[in-house]
């Protein structure tokens, strides 16, 4: 909705560090009641009603105590799989962060497109992102974790690939786009969702919080990473290749990730 409320803005005839000071206080505002309203964000569900929902604690004992306990990031760091999950986290968000902020770009300067069709065709990528979360959100809890993370990733490959093939008219604009949001979208909850069997209960709130964080330095750092790509290689035509370099990276982070998984599961 961010985007399309800073198209309406800008269409209108403001500058653009208006359209951006608007979000910015709609993002202020959300910051602000969220904040009053952690004193409300407590646990009142005891043993029996947790068991009723089908959720066994952590333990019979002191289990809140364990669940918060601080943990020390070279510690985390230190245990099978996590650097690897950091580093997929890393990946596939580059692939979507630099995807949002640089495909209307790539479609003016290396597809050709006017300014106007490239915003409109870019803003697929929000299409594809949104159904292929309302589509891993409904298929959750029927199909493997492993299962949404690998075919995120596969069809992450379908679209760059797509995006590297000559191809005639606007097939590529219309599909890339999309299947590029619907690859991103099933990944990331889905690795958060695996976290309690691959870390254990007690350091899944301090490792879904190293996941955050790896996001949000991502966010930070891809996409301006790109403009030196860019730069360096004096074209847009380097974008495929740059999704596709992080997608690649993703695949073999994962599959460390399912290596430590078996090993787990054989007690090895």
């Amino acid at each position: 909705m961010g985007h399309t409320v800073l198209g309406w803005i800008i269409a209108d005839g403001a500058d653009w560090r208006w359209a951006y000071r608007t979000i910015g206080l709609v993002q202020l505002a959300l910051a602000v009641v969220l904040a009053a309203g952690t004193r409300r964000w407590r646990d009142h569900l005891t043993a029996a009603q947790m068991a009723q929902l089908g959720e066994t604690p952590y333990a019979q004992g002191d289990w809140r105590h364990d669940m918060r306990r601080p943990h020390v990031v070279r510690t985390l760091m230190a245990m099978p799989a996590a650097v690897a999950v950091i580093v997929l986290m890393f990946a596939t968000t580059s692939v979507e962060q630099t995807t949002m902020l640089w495909a209307s770009s790539y479609m003016v300067h290396a597809g050709g497109m006017s300014i106007h069709t490239a915003g409109v065709y870019a803003n697929l990528f929000f299409v594809g992102l949104v159904a292929g979360s309302v589509v891993a959100g409904v298929v959750a809890l029927k199909v493997r974790d492993v299962w949404m993370v690998v075919g995120g990733i596969a069809v992450l490959l379908g679209a760059v690939v797509l995006m590297v093939v000559p191809m005639a008219g606007l097939w590529r604009a219309l599909t890339a786009p999309v299947l590029l949001g619907v690859g991103c979208a099933p990944i990331a909850p889905a690795v958060v969702h695996a976290t309690p069997r691959l870390f254990g209960a007690a350091r899944t709130p301090a490792m879904i919080g190293m996941q955050t964080a790896a996001v949000s330095l991502t966010t930070l750092v891809s996409p301006v990473l790109f403009a030196g790509v860019e730069r360096v290689s004096g074209s847009m035509h380097a974008l495929p290749w740059y999704l596709l370099g992080f997608t690649v990276i993703a695949l073999a982070a994962y599959a460390r990730v399912l290596r430590v998984a078996r090993l787990h599961a054989r007690g090895g």
